[in-house]
């Protein structure tokens, strides 16, 4: 009855009400509220979705505003400059060329992570 009056066949209704995870009542029949709820869609769902959502913004907007977070490009950014300094600095050294190539590939490692 619910699939001829919302639309989708009887079978597809059937087969998402199962995929969907919906147990059918003792009769072997679904309720109308759950098949309501798999046509229209489930709202409590979709407003716990949303407080979580907002939960998760309010959350990044403090700790942002504590200091906690940072912009990646501009970390990558500044993060390049240091690496070339710090890699220029090394191969301008005096050390002997086997420290420097430890140091540089210390330093790669680092880079690459």
């Amino acid at each position: 009855m619910m699939a001829s009056e919302f639309g989708p066949d009887p079978k597809t209704l059937k087969k998402n009400l199962v995929t969907s995870g919906v147990v059918a009542g003792d009769d072997g029949l679904y309720s109308s509220k759950d098949a309501l709820r798999l046509v229209c869609g489930d709202i409590d769902a979709e407003k716990l979705r949303e407080t979580h959502e907002r939960a998760d913004k309010l959350a990044i907007e403090n700790a942002t505003a504590r200091g906690e977070l940072v912009d990646v490009a501009d970390f990558a950014k500044q993060y390049e400059t240091i690496y070339a300094e710090i890699r220029q600095t090394i191969l301008g050294s005096k050390l002997a060329d086997s420290d420097k190539d430890t140091l540089l590939d210390k330093l790669a490692k680092l880079h690459s992570v």
